[in-house]
């Protein structure tokens, strides 16, 4: 979503992202905390948002229904 987690993406070899190491779920908790304050912020758009608005759109829709569905259903 944002400059923090693209950094991460950025630097992290195939072989990395194949086995799912340590670098790889540093990045997707980075990413999944990235979406999360901008769905919950109410902020609309800022500088370091560098997702590009039809992959936000997909990651609103998956995080509401991989996310938000559980925590009502709890």
């Amino acid at each position: 979503m944002g400059w923090s987690a693209e950094w991460r993406k950025a630097e992290l070899p195939a072989l990395e992202i194949r086995d799912r190491n340590r670098s790889w779920r540093e990045y997707l908790c980075e990413s999944f905390c990235d979406t999360a304050a901008w769905l919950y912020s109410g902020v609309k758009g800022h500088p370091e948002f560098t997702l590009a608005e039809r992959y936000c759109k997909l990651r609103r829709r998956c995080f509401e229904e991989k996310v938000e569905s559980r925590a009502l259903s709890i």
